[in-house]
């Protein structure tokens, strides 16, 4: 017999209950495990919809996959809140479009109607921006351009004050590159502000946008750095105190131009690109501009800006086979044999690097010194020592381009002949282009000398004309160089052949043994006098090997600075254990933290 719930509360007399006993039979029912039943209507079947179904298994497997590309939960959710976001504002408010509207009417970037950019905004760039950056960046370009005592009181005094003082003044000696502002520029140059949109700026603007945005909170930072630096070179040149105190003053003046005029026009037409309104300190800015955390100021302090600096002070270690092996810097007339030997180099480099030891590079300088401007005679420019190096080739062993002393016979290959010496006394006119490189080389070092020591010419020609030569200067050094090494390399291949037959066949030179004589009075002295044929073959093979040597990528007269290298030697070190030692960047963090202290 079924009970319903109403006469069970008249069977056992609950209605007659006062409201604080029932309460109190409630609490003591559901205390000892009673449970509470609801009266309720019988529920409708459960319908299932397998659309909706399969579009949430949809999301749950992008979700997943979204997923594992993030290294943890944090950042992915804020890379959803960020996506979230950007859907929320695809629908952006009309309170939020007249926002972005005004501000960009307001900073001069967008015309009236809101969608083309306003032609202020471009002659802004042309007439206030370009120029200031031109001259902070010719001033910085002064500073690095310093005596390395200059350099190295900088970096002290930075050190013992903020990390990243240092680390500022290289990133403004790269904020101004022409290209990116050119590009910038492009469309206004070609049609002018006729229907250009801001999104056609997009990514020209982000370039330089991204730069602003990583020094935005480092103006004071900034401002005391470039007059700190400026300051300490302008004292130690002798510059009288007007030309220091206008130095000091463009830097404030393009500090003020660069963050307090610049900044907000180019975060104004962020937004009128974007679409979005979103606060200039917003994480989603660095999203946008694709910031990474080793970008930011205080990131390279200890480490890119200063590993130069730990690999001058301390061995460099490389792990060989399990075996730690230790890299020691040597200048190239300090190598031992040793050394050659480390270096796993043949018999042939090995002679050619002492027949060069041996240079007395002294009669060169004399006899050719007047064609070479004085302030470009540097022994340690590679430039000005590439030269005296072919120098020195023209004068000992160019004779076996065009001598009559050595008899080579022609070879048929194929019925074709190949006259070996009408060959070399082709390639004995290329040395003049190459001289005349080296010579332009020069004159451009003398003339940026001539520039600088200028100090009343205004900062701006100063520095286009210093950008000329500069571009003049690497171009005409680096064409040499490389000119050389190809010149050289056409006569090593068949000095190389001769050899080689000469070790085999000889059926090319008909006199290797015969004695070389020069005439003093028309050729001059040479170190190959009395020496056979195939030996100043040899002696000349083993100078172009070595000379190839030191032009080649690892050599000590390759790359783009102007500084000779030292050729970076390789000696078996002890087990990784016993080589462990502080590095510089460990004594640096160590400084700071102590100066920090105090």
């Amino acid at each position: 017999m079924g009970y319903n719930l109403d006469s069970i509360k008249k069977r056992i007399g609950i209605e007659s209950l006062s409201e604080a006993e029932r309460k109190r039979l409630f609490n003591k029912f559901v205390r000892i495990g009673g449970q509470v039943l609801e009266d309720k209507e019988p529920g409708k079947s459960l319908q299932f919809d397998r659309d909706k179904q399969r579009d949430l298994l949809k999301k749950l497997k992008a979700k997943n996959k979204a997923l594992k590309k993030f290294e943890d939960w944090e950042e992915y959710e804020k890379a959803a809140e960020y996506d979230e976001h950007i859907e929320q504002l695809k629908e952006l408010s009309f309170k939020d479009r007249l926002s972005i509207y005004l501000r960009g009417l307001s900073n001069g970037v967008i015309t009236f109607s809101g969608k083309y950019v306003s032609r202020r905004f471009f002659i802004f760039i042309i007439k206030q921006v370009i120029p200031y950056l031109q001259r902070l960046s010719q001033l910085i370009k002064d500073i690095f351009n310093s005596d390395e005592a200059v350099l190295r009181e900088i970096k002290k005094v930075f050190y013992s004050k903020e990390k990243y003082y240092y680390e500022l003044l290289h990133r403004y000696s790269k904020f101004y590159i022409e290209e990116e502002f050119n590009g910038l520029l492009y469309h206004f140059k070609k049609k002018g502000t006729k229907g250009i949109k801001p999104r056609a700026l997009e990514e020209s603007l982000k370039v330089i946008f991204k730069k602003i945005y990583l020094l935005k909170d480092f103006v004071a930072g900034s401002y005391i750095s470039l007059k700190a630096a400026l300051t300490i070179t302008s004292s130690r040149k002798g510059l009288d105190q007007e030309l220091a105190t206008r130095r000091i003053d463009t830097v404030k003046k393009t500090l003020n131009i660069i963050f307090f005029q610049f900044l907000p026009k180019v975060y104004s037409l962020a937004l009128c690109i974007l679409r979005e309104n979103i606060p200039l300190h917003s994480r989603r800015f660095e999203r946008y501009l694709d910031i990474k955390e080793n970008e930011k100021v205080g990131y390279a302090s200890y480490k890119d800006m200063f590993e130069e600096e730990e690999s001058k002070k301390k061995i460099k270690l490389v792990k060989v086979d399990k075996t730690e092996v230790e890299y020691k810097p040597k200048s190239f007339s300090e190598l031992t044999e040793e050394d050659m030997a480390n270096l796993e180099i043949n018999e042939l480099l090995k002679y050619g690097i002492q027949l060069m030891q041996s240079i007395d590079f002294t009669g060169i300088k004399e006899s050719d010194g007047n064609a070479i401007p004085l302030e470009a005679q540097d022994d340690n420019d590679k430039v000005y020592l590439s030269y005296l190096l072919l120098k020195e080739f023209e004068k000992e062993y160019s004779f076996i381009l065009t001598s009559y002393k050595i008899h080579i016979h022609p070879e048929y290959v194929d019925n074709k002949k190949i006259d070996y010496k009408q060959n070399l006394n082709a390639l004995y006119p290329k040395l003049t282009p190459i001289y005349e490189d080296y010579q332009e080389y020069f004159s451009s070092v003398r003339d940026i000398k001539d520039i600088k020591k200028d100090y009343a010419m205004n900062e701006i020609e100063r520095y286009n004309r210093l950008n000329v030569l500069d571009a003049k200067k690497t171009k005409h050094g680096f064409e040499a160089r490389k000119d050389t090494k190809e010149f050289l390399g056409s006569i090593k291949e068949y000095l190389d052949k001769f050899i080689n037959d000469y070790n085999n066949d000889k059926k090319l030179i008909e006199n290797p043994e015969e004695p070389l004589h020069f005439d003093k009075n028309v050729e001059g002295v040479k170190k190959v006098e009395d020496r056979s044929v195939i030996d100043a073959i040899i002696d000349a093979d083993a100078y172009i090997t070595a000379f190839i040597f030191r032009l080649d990528e690892e050599g000590d007269l390759s790359g783009i600075s102007n500084e000779v290298k030292k050729i970076q030697i390789p000696q078996p070190g002890p087990a990784e254990e016993e080589l462990k030692q502080e590095s510089f960047l460990d004594e640096l963090a160590q400084v700071m933290d102590t100066e920090g202290k105090k």
